[in-house]
């Protein structure tokens, strides 16, 4: 019986959502295949949204990019932590190599840890990727403007470069370290109530547009809202309340 680790990344919640939608599909259209779930997301997210029937095990094999708020990144800090992540990072890909074969693993997937690229070759497994951008295209980006970091550029490209395939959703970034691309259509859970019954809750006039401004439930407090003011045919809906 085929048996699947999907390792999840915590940086925010959009990984665990999309992840939560594939495995819950996969499981209904085959539930003979056995999934269980590696990931340092929100426990609660994922008992929220996951099949319970998947095991979860909360580990951290990468750390994503360190934020002041939704908008702000802390770069350079990123770019330091990984750094000193390194060294652990080693172990980890050694630990999580052993348990892919005790426990009988034929197939990880990850969205998008690049340290569980490099535990499956270890363990002689393919690694899928699921995603629509990968690490070393957000550290590029920074280093480019913080320089000296080439070694976490080279350790995450490396790690990427076992990965056999990359299912890439749209909306995607470059993948400059993995080979074979595929592409996904759109990920993400199906509404269960009726539009028109959420237009009239949030009283939302006949004919006029929504827009959701979301970042995460912070970093709206600075931003500047008023060129939407300008879109008059629109109505856009925030995580807060505002003030104006």
């Amino acid at each position: 019986m085929p048996k699947i680790r999907y390792y999840i990344s915590g940086h925010g919640l959009g990984h665990a959502s999309r992840s939560c939608q594939i495995i819950n599909t996969l499981r209904q259209r085959h539930p003979r295949i056995e999934v269980d779930v590696v990931s340092n997301a929100h426990a609660w997210f994922l008992r929220g949204f996951l099949d319970p029937a998947v095991p979860i095990r909360h580990a951290v094999l990468d750390l994503g990019v360190l934020q002041r708020d939704s908008l702000r990144m802390r770069e350079e800090e990123t770019l330091r932590a990984y750094r000193a992540f390194l060294p652990e990072k080693k172990r980890r890909v050694e630990d999580e190599s052993a348990l892919l074969r005790r426990d009988g693993i034929s197939l990880a997937v990850a969205d998008i840890p690049p340290a569980a690229f490099a535990a499956a070759a270890r363990a002689e497994i393919p690694a899928v990727g699921v995603s629509n951008f990968t690490w070393d295209w957000i550290y590029q980006d920074l280093a480019e403007r913080h320089p000296g970091y080439q070694d976490v550029l080279d350790a995450v490209a490396a790690d990427y470069r076992h990965a056999s395939l990359l299912l890439r959703l749209p909306f995607y970034g470059d993948f400059p370290n993995i080979a074979q691309v595929e592409d996904l259509p759109l990920v993400a859970r199906r509404g269960r109530r009726d539009p028109f019954a959420v237009r009239a809750l949030l009283q939302i006039p006949p004919g006029k547009r929504v827009g959701l401004v979301s970042f995460g439930g912070f970093g709206l407090d600075t931003f500047d809202f008023a060129p939407l003011e300008k879109l008059r045919d629109w109505v856009f809906l925030t995580e807060q309340g505002l003030e104006g």
